[in-house]
């Protein structure tokens, strides 16, 4: 244990020893692929096994699911931290981080009452458009030329909108006539009805993230993780909640120093 431990100490004693110390601010460029994880969809207060992705892929075979986002940033040094050779501080600001998560699957919808009515399947989705201004903390070590780590988090104020066209299951309890006023139902027994609803909201809310960034030359790889509430208001009053908004990303892009 005491040979790795020294052998650890010793690379880094080497990197440090040939760290250029050349961090400048840069701009950077990224497409990001995105996945919701942890509580993703769930509404706040309401206790849930799955995460809304995870809810549509169990029951809904043929579900579908995409993501990704765009990054413009640049990132500001403000001094080196002093105590090793080669890193620096600073802050970074995304003037746009815009993206969407977008699910869909088929589904029927039915009336269950006697007799038992279907109807043919239906195309459903649920699109989250997100834009988010942020801003963070950084600090980069470049332990050889041209080569950076970064680890950083961020303060991400979001602004979303969010589609939904789904099936939703209600209770009929009104009676039933034909168009020459012929009771067909009488409403003694509710029938357990699903119908396809459409719905368009507004979400707000301070999200946060933290990751880091592998840069070499001008090429940047790395990863992010996103977390917080959105609070949605719908044009069904009845729909508004909040919900549980946490993504994973995967980036790639370019970066140009000064």
């Amino acid at each position: 244990m005491k040979k790795i431990i020294h052998v650890l100490i010793l690379a880094f004693g080497c990197f440090s020893a040939f760290a250029q110390g050349e961090i400048k601010n840069a701009t950077y460029f990224t497409l990001d692929w995105t996945r919701p994880i942890m509580n993703y969809g769930e509404i706040k207060g309401i206790n849930s096994t799955e995460n809304l992705y995870r809810f549509y892929q169990n029951q809904y075979p043929k579900a579908d699911h995409k993501g990704g986002e765009i990054e413009i940033g640049t990132s500001f040094y403000i001094h080196p931290t002093g105590f090793i050779k080669g890193f620096k501080a600073g802050v970074l600001v995304d003037f746009i981080d815009l993206g969407a998560t977008y699910m869909s699957f088929f589904d029927s919808t039915i009336t269950i009452g006697n007799p038992i009515k279907y109807f043919e399947p239906e195309k459903c989705h649920d699109l989250t458009a997100r834009y988010s201004l942020n801003i963070g903390a950084l600090v980069t070590y470049s332990p050889v030329k041209k080569f950076y780590l970064d680890l950083f988090a961020k303060i991400r104020p979001t602004f979303a909108v969010n589609y939904f066209k789904m099936p939703m299951f209600d209770d009929i309890t009104d009676k039933i006539y034909t168009n020459d006023e012929a009771l067909v139902y009488s409403g003694s027994t509710p029938l357990r009805n699903k119908r396809v609803v459409e719905d368009t909201g507004i979400g707000l809310g301070l999200n946060y993230s933290f990751g880091f960034n592998i840069r070499y030359a001008r090429v940047l790889i790395g990863t992010e993780w996103v977390v917080g509430k959105l609070k949605y208001t719908y044009n069904n009053p009845d729909m508004d909640q909040t919900v549980y908004d946490q993504l994973v990303k995967v980036k790639l892009g370019m970066f140009f120093a000064e």
